[in-house]
C-alpha cells in the first residue's frame, strides 16, 4: 500500500477538471483532478497535525456521477467548492467562460475500500454541509450489515412482493 495515500481528510489543489464517462455502465461523471497538499490527521491526544506533500506527490481525482439518483448530491459538492453556475455547460473547459476549479484548494477525504479483490483508494469532496460527516469504515460496514441482515432480507423481500 505504500503507492497509496492514508485514508483520511485532506486539502488539495486542482489540476484539472471536465466530464467522462464510466468504462463499464457509461454512467456519465464530472470529475476534478487534484494534487493532495496536506494530510490532516490528529494524534492520539486529539491534537491536529498536518503533513504536507511535495509538487511530486501523485494526482488523484473525484468523481461526481451524474444520474437521477446522484445529481443532488453532485450538486450539493458542486456548491460546497463554489460553483454558482446554472448549466453543466459552465464547468466545460471546452466552454471559454467556465467556472474553473483548477488552481483552487479543496477539502477531500480518502478513504480504502475493496473492489474486485484489491484494496483502493476511494476520493471525495469532503463537503461538511452534507449529511454525514466521516465515512463509515470497513469494518463497521460489516458490523452493520451482521446487526441488520434481517432487516436488509426483510425489506428486499417486501419490495418485491410489491
Amino acid at each position: 500500500m505504500s503507492n497509496q495515500y492514508d485514508p483520511g481528510r485532506y486539502t488539495a489543489v486542482v489540476a484539472s477538471q471536465g466530464f467522462g464517462e464510466s468504462k463499464e455502465s457509461k454512467t456519465p461523471f464530472f470529475f476534478l483532478e487534484f494534487q493532495p497538499k496536506v494530510h490532516h490527521q490528529k494524534d492520539e491526544q486529539g491534537n491536529e497535525t498536518n503533513v504536507e506533500f511535495t509538487d511530486e506527490a501523485p494526482k488523484r481525482n473525484v468523481r461526481l456521477y451524474l444520474t437521477e439518483k446522484s445529481v443532488d448530491r453532485a450538486l450539493d459538492n458542486l456548491r460546497f467548492i463554489g460553483w454558482q453556475g446554472d448549466s453543466f455547460s459552465d464547468l466545460d473547459p471546452a466552454n471559454p467562460s467556465h467556472t474553473t476549479f483548477v488552481g483552487c484548494e479543496i477539502p477531500v477525504w480518502c478513504e480504502h475500500e475493496e473492489y474486485k479483490g484489491k484494496v483502493q483508494e476511494k476520493w471525495e469532496i469532503n463537503n461538511t454541509s452534507l449529511s454525514f460527516v466521516a465515512p463509515l469504515e470497513a469494518a463497521q460496514k460489516r458490523q452493520l450489515d451482521a446487526l441488520f441482515k434481517k432487516n436488509i432480507i426483510s425489506s428486499k423481500a417486501k419490495a418485491n412482493v410489491a
